[in-house]
């Protein structure tokens, strides 16, 4: 499995935002240590070239608008690489993007 560089920033603001702001209110210590561990388990590719192309094709097809860019770029991500399927616990997140796009799991 690979994890994206974009996951790998979205899980730190998570995880270091404020339990009362919706996130895990971890120290940067202690999130850096859960990221060794993600990046330990997880093959990481760079972004690919044209992904910026990619992500405004996307994002212009699909529609897209405020934070779901984040998800287009993730899918833009993919699609530089070759992935096809994704595995996520937001499915929703991503369903408007699932056949022509990609596959989800």
């Amino acid at each position: 499995m690979i994890i994206a560089p974009q996951c790998v920033y979205e899980f730190w603001v998570v995880a270091t935002r404020p339990v009362v702001n919706n996130g895990l209110g971890k120290s940067p210590a202690e999130v850096d240590e859960l990221l060794e561990q993600i990046l330990d388990t997880f093959q990481q590719y760079d972004d690919p070239p044209g992904i910026v192309d990619e992500w405004r094709r996307l994002c212009v097809a699909y529609q897209i608008v405020g934070k779901r860019a984040h998800d287009a770029r993730i899918v833009a991500y993919m699609r530089g690489h070759g992935i096809a399927e994704l595995l996520t616990l937001n499915g929703e997140d991503f369903r408007s993007f699932e056949g022509n796009e990609i596959r989800l799991l």
